[in-house]
Order: C-alpha cells, then sequence, then structure tokens
C-alpha cells in the first residue's frame, strides 16, 4: 500500500454485505492454529452450534496432536454467525489469526489449492514449508510476485482479505495485475 492511500472507511455491515455480495463465491477463513490456542476444539464446536458450514485442516495425513494444534484450517463462514463476527470486528483483539478467501470452487478443491501454497520446492529437490498464509507473508508474496506467480498463487480464488490492526487489505488479481484496497471498520451495523 503505498503511503498515500487512504483506507475508505465504511460499516462492518458494508463489508459483511462486500464479501458476500457474489452468491457464487464462498467466503472461507484460513485460519492459523500457531495464532489462535485450542483452533480444532473451537472449530469443532462452532460447526456443532452451527456458527460455521465446514471446516478442514490445511495440513494432509494423520497428524500428532501438537501438529493438529498448531496447524492452518480452511474454514467456510456463514455470513450470519457470532464465529464469524468475532473474525471481522475482531476490537482489540490479534489480528494475525490468518485471511480471508472468496472462492467458488468447492471446500477440498480449495483446500489443495492452499495446501500447495504451505510448502516450496528448492533445486536441490527438497521440499520445505512456508508460512504462505499468514497476513504479513501473503501480502509480500501478492506485492512481490510476477504476473505467472500471482496467477499460480491465486488459483481458483476471486479476492483475499488480509486483517491489519488498522484496516482490512482486500487484494484481487485479474490477469495477473493485483489491486489492493483498504477498508476500516467505522461506527455501525
Amino acid at each position: 500500500m503505498a503511503a498515500a492511500d487512504t483506507p475508505l472507511e465504511i460499516a462492518p455491515a458494508q463489508f459483511r454485505a462486500q464479501l458476500w455480495a457474489d452468491d457464487r463465491q464462498q467466503v472461507h477463513a484460513v485460519l492459523l492454529g500457531r495464532c489462535l490456542s485450542g483452533l480444532p476444539a473451537r472449530l469443532a464446536a462452532a460447526q456443532q452450534a452451527g456458527e460455521i458450514d465446514d471446516f478442514d485442516c490445511l495440513l494432509p495425513g494423520a497428524l500428532p496432536p501438537a501438529v493438529q494444534q498448531s496447524a492452518p484450517y480452511l474454514v467456510r463462514l456463514r455470513r450470519e454467525s457470532p464465529f464469524t463476527d468475532a473474525l471481522l470486528v475482531p476490537g482489540d483483539g490479534p489480528t494475525d489469526w490468518g485471511v480471508l478467501v472468496l472462492s467458488g470452487v468447492r471446500l477440498i478443491a480449495l483446500r489443495n489449492h492452499l495446501r500447495a501454497l504451505l510448502q516450496a520446492r528448492l533445486p536441490d529437490g527438497r521440499v520445505v514449508p512456508l508460512d504462505t498464509l499468514s497476513p504479513e507473508m501473503l501480502r509480500i508474496v501478492l506485492d512481490h510476485a510476477d504476473a505467472a506467480q500471482r496467477a499460480a498463487v491465486n488459483g481458483p480464488v476471486g479476492a483475499w482479505a488480509l486483517p491489519g490492526p488498522a484496516h482490512w487489505s482486500l487484494a484481487r488479481i485479474t490477469g495477473g495485475h493485483l489491486e489492493w484496497r483498504q477498508l476500516r471498520l467505522g461506527a455501525g451495523t
């Protein structure tokens, strides 16, 4: 974001309406277990309470409990739920919990795409983990990638929404071109 960019102030209800404006796109959260204690149990409880539609771990296979706790999870959000409210308007809480993803593909297809972003193959053939889906890293990747790299990162994603301490950053990639919009949530419903 350039220094001259000023975030547009909108009400939280307007932000929610923008996220869910296209019926062909579903709103998902990528939540980082390393930043949210007890995340697997919280997700299971939220699903049982009807606050989220579905969730899946982004790390494949049977995981030891410690890895399950710190793993990233993909969550299909409901437009109106206390769980979604806590993410969209976090108050004074941390903003490094993950990112929002808008996509028109099924949860499994999106999960598979996002899993691929969590690792890189080195020239010597070794595969190393990446923290690509944290807000800070995703911004760096999107800002510094060329058009082909952006298209590969974006895949089936219609838009990314990154939380920040003062505003949300919305990223859309069209034809390899990256467009950022800054939104500050103001008063209102």
